[in-house]
């Protein structure tokens, strides 16, 4: 019997069983109730305790050959489902059971219902208007979806149905004549409560049981005193011989109104005005206060200052501000906020009320502070813009407002090809701008406001493009920027359309190859192969290329493969500016060197030449390099074989060739030298070193 419950199990519990009672081979069905501790079947939705015990007594033994021949009685709807079926009397293969209750969509009564009706009233959840309370007759007084078995304001006037006069009526007035319990006029058959039903009283509002009529008006004589015929008798008339059936009273409940209704009471609102002079007549405002003079006082004014702005949506609602600017975005205008930027000092004082500038600097004092002062230093020059012009790109192309820039975090790496920004220390990232070059490759110009490179921290620029970044202020690099080459992979913008500036390959064998040639750089060749078993096999120099002034900027050129090898020489380094509008300080080491080519390959080929140096170039209006900063653009060495390699170019006496392997391979010769150039146009202070030596071009 054991064996036979746990039978019930499903699907899931299958390959247990057949261990377990040893039956191979059993179909059993998914999705079965979970197994109680003693073994029983839990409730499985089939509601049916006694359909449970059926299949529990049904499930055949252990030793059946066969369970669900054997277990007929629990497939009755021959779907092919034993044991579990939640359709036990219909057939339904798919087992299907939207609503997650144990009895299958076939067979349940509410397939979109888990409850099954809970509330007994023959109606679904899905489509009880009071799923959780019987309402067979679904009866919904206001149409709004909601049963009145479970609709607490069955009219939808506002007043619930425990509090409603006339629950089944609306009238938000409760209006109830004769004060009975037996409902409010709107329901009650006898307003006055005088036995005669309204629809046959002549005066249904006022008690008259005789229905006295002297003059035979239809109006009976206890209601006929209405002096201004408004249909209210003079009695309860609030303006007896002024028409006014609403009996509108605004001052009736405040200090030192009365009982006068408006149509007859000369100052409405009591506020010592009267009405005829009063510029908000149902508003007490005994100032008459009135922003924007149009003749309508605050306290009625939707728009006291006459903006166009309603005053429940004006962020100034008593200074006019139609374009509703506000500055720091506190919910109160600029026109009536006294801080605009809230950097805690008062607009009054604040030497940039619309710019945070807690410090309030004024290098300059003219009263203007620097973070507002289009001049900061009142030198005639607009804070941002150059007054030089920069080499390849067009100012007037570049947005003139950028963030400020913090690099602090290690290696903040950019890509040139896919313009994507790593670790960027949680700054904002600047959008990358592509711009043209004539006989050059596309720039990818970053514009900052400023920028900060700590020490300790690496700028790394990689990709096919070179890179300008445009800082409109100051830069400080106490950091390193790195713009190398790395073995076969050019530093950014390194390697293109190098032609006959890249290094010619060497030719022969692997064991009697020539080296392969030097990259071209700025101004000089590279170094040429060494030839191996015969002169002629090894690789040509790269030819030079490009120009003093960097423009178009350029990368280094690769070295060439060395003779009977495969792959490339070393890579050429990249082409990275800056252009500042202020000033820019170098503490920290760049480099844009052209990568080392590699040995010759396993038995005696040619070595591969070095990459060429790339281009670094700084200009600003104020240049500083310290003591500890270095630039470096070198071109790589070439690769050894039986000859040496030469070494890479340092100045522009160009790279060393590579040795001769006499009758073995050749040694590569080393990449050119790439350039550097320095630019102020106010002013130099440069220390540190560079190889090679840079270009100056300093007042």
């Amino acid at each position: 019997m054991y064996c036979r419950r746990l039978g019930a199990l499903g699907l899931l519990l299958a390959v247990w069983l057949q261990v377990a009672c040893g039956r191979i081979g059993l179909e059993l069905i998914p999705e079965a109730d979970p197994v109680e501790q003693d073994g029983g079947l839990q409730d499985s939705g089939l509601q049916d305790a006694g359909l449970q015990d059926a299949a529990l007594d049904a499930a055949p033994d252990a030793d059946s050959p066969d369970m669900c021949v054997a277990s007929g009685a629990l497939d009755a709807d021959e779907d092919g489902v034993c044991e579990i079926d939640n359709c036990v009397a219909d057939p339904n293969p798919d087992q299907a059971d939207r609503d997650g209750d144990g009895r299958g969509d076939v067979c349940d009564a509410c397939p979109l219902d888990p409850d099954n009706d809970s509330d007994g009233d023959s109606s679904c959840a899905d489509v009880d208007n009071c799923p959780l309370q019987a309402n067979p007759a679904q009866l919904d007084t206001d149409t709004d979806r909601l049963g009145d078995a479970c609709d607490d304001d069955d009219d939808a006037d506002g007043i619930t149905d425990a509090a409603d006069n006339c629950a089944l009526l609306p009238n938000p007035a409760q209006t109830n004549t004769d004060t009975a319990a037996d409902g409010g006029d709107a329901c009650d058959t006898d307003d006055d409560d005088d036995g005669v039903p309204d629809v046959n009283d002549n005066c249904p509002t006022i008690v008259n049981p005789d229905q006295s009529d002297g003059d035979m008006n239809g109006t009976g004589d206890v209601c006929a005193s209405d002096d201004d015929g408004d249909g209210i008798v003079d009695a309860s008339d609030n303006c007896p011989t002024t028409v006014n059936p609403d009996q509108t009273n605004t001052d009736a409940s405040v200090a030192g109104g009365d009982e006068l209704g408006d149509a007859c009471d000369t100052d409405d609102d009591a506020d010592g005005t009267a009405d005829d002079v009063d510029n908000c007549p149902l508003e007490r405002n005994a100032d008459q206060l009135d922003t924007d003079f149009d003749g309508q006082g605050d306290s009625c004014d939707a728009d006291d200052d006459g903006d166009g702005i309603d005053d429940g949506s004006d962020n100034c609602p008593l200074a006019a501000n139609g374009a509703q600017t506000d500055t720091n975005g506190d919910g109160a205008g600029d026109e009536c906020d006294p801080d605009d930027d809230s950097d805690g000092v008062n607009d009054s004082a604040d030497n940039c009320p619309f710019v945070a500038n807690v410090a309030q600097t004024d290098t300059d004092g003219d009263g203007i502070g620097d973070d507002c002062d289009p001049d900061d230093d009142n030198d005639g020059t607009t804070d941002g813009e150059f007054g030089y012009t920069p080499t390849n790109v067009d100012p007037l192309a570049l947005p003139n407002s950028a963030d400020e820039l913090l690099l602090n975090c290690g290696i903040s790496r950019f890509d040139s090809m896919s313009l994507t920004y790593t670790n960027w220390c949680g700054q904002a990232t600047p959008t990358p701008i592509i711009q043209s070059q004539t006989s050059g490759p596309a720039l990818v110009i970053i514009v900052v406001r400023s920028l900060r490179l700590a020490s300790g921290s690496t700028l790394q620029l990689v990709g096919n493009r070179p890179v300008v970044l445009v800082t409109r202020g100051d830069a400080t690099f106490s950091g390193a920027v790195e713009v190398s080459a790395s073995g076969t992979t050019p530093g950014a913008g390194g390697n293109w359309s190098c032609g006959t500036s890249t290094g010619g390959n060497g030719t022969g064998d692997s064991g009697t190859g020539g080296g392969g040639g030097g990259g071209g750089g700025f101004g000089a060749n590279g170094g040429a192969g060494g030839y191996g078993d015969s002169n002629g096999n090894q690789g040509v120099r790269g030819v030079a290329r490009g120009n003093a002034s960097l423009s178009p900027l350029l990368g280094g050129c690769a070295g060439g493969r060395g003779g009977g090898c495969s792959g490339s020489g070393g890579a050429g380094g990249g082409a990275f500016q800056v252009s500042a509008t202020g000033r820019v300080t170098v503490s920290g080491t760049w480099r844009s060197q052209g990568a080392a080519g590699a040995n010759g390959c396993p038995s005696e080929g040619g070595g591969f030449g070095g990459g060429s140096g790339g281009a670094l170039l700084l200009e600003a209006a104020t240049l500083e390099l310290t003591s500890s900063a270095v630039l470096r653009a070198e071109g790589g060495r070439g690769g050894s074989a039986q000859g040496s390699g030469g070494n890479g170019g340092t100045s522009s006496a160009g790279a060393q060739d590579g040795g001769s392997g006499g009758a073995n391979g050749g040694g590569a010769g080393g990449g050119s030298v790439g350039r550097i150039r320095l630019r102020a146009s106010q002013g130099c202070s440069l220390s540190g070193s560079s190889s090679p030596s840079a270009s100056q071009s300093c007042p």
